[in-house]
């Protein structure tokens, strides 16, 4: 599993930009409150590890692909 975060999906109480459409203020705002907490469980029940060592382990010559 892959997961972002962007620093400004912590911080619940930015300045709400008007011009943008309905889905990319849906997209951009809802849920942000919460973001910490998602963050959390994510820390909790996951453990995680950099790019560097992932690719110690993972054979890429017989992982397998999404092709779309």
């Amino acid at each position: 599993m892959r997961t972002y975060l962007h620093p400004q999906d912590f911080d619940h109480k930015q300045p709400m930009i008007e011009d943008l459409s309905l889905i990319r203020r849906f997209k951009s705002y809802v849920g942000l409150s919460r973001t910490f907490h998602k963050l959390q469980k994510l820390l909790r029940d996951f453990a995680f590890t950099d790019i560097a060592e992932t690719d110690k382990h993972v054979d890429w010559d017989n992982a397998r692909t999404i092709t779309i």
